[in-house]
């Protein structure tokens, strides 16, 4: 029995040597091009987007001007929106534009805004109602002011 047990089986073909294990670093050349190209990419994605937001940072600042409006009376509304139209204008370079009338301004505002949605739809106070010694709006004319001017901010390709 004990013969049995210490036989070690011989196997054929004991002469091969057997190459070492093919390393995984470092990888194939064309590999640090294709990084590179990624790395290119991710960078200029990152670039325009940093860019896009610093352009439209105006955009968010209109946007909180517009918050907490409650408390304005009528017509110091009015002259807020007004101001912050033009503040917009003027951010995208175009101070000739903030400077004209607001009826001029008005129809320039509305070429880009629905019909529905535009700032002629709200009615001759919004041209006028600033000079207007008491102007009286009812609350869904506070809302359709502050909707309109909002959605001009966000639509506007000034």
């Amino acid at each position: 029995m004990d013969k049995a047990l210490n036989t070690n089986i011989d196997l054929p073909n004991k002469a091969f040597i057997l190459p070492e294990a093919i390393p995984m670093w470092p990888p194939a050349w064309w590999t640090w091009l294709v990084l590179l190209f990624v790395i290119i990419i991710i960078s200029i994605l990152c670039i325009t987007l940093y860019r896009d937001q610093k352009k439209n940072a105006y955009r968010k600042e209109a946007m909180q001007l517009l918050k907490d409006t409650d408390a304005l009376s009528d017509k110091a509304l009015l002259t807020h929106c007004h101001t912050v139209i033009k503040r917009c204008l003027v951010s995208k370079n175009r101070t000739f534009d903030a400077a004209i009338s607001t009826q001029e301004l008005t129809s320039l505002l509305d070429k880009d805004m629905p019909k529905n949605h535009s700032f002629e739809s709200l009615g001759s106070w919004f041209i006028d109602g600033q000079y207007q010694s008491e102007l009286h709006l009812e609350q869904t004319d506070r809302v359709n002011l502050l909707m309109t001017t909002k959605r001009w901010i966000k639509k506007h390709h000034a």
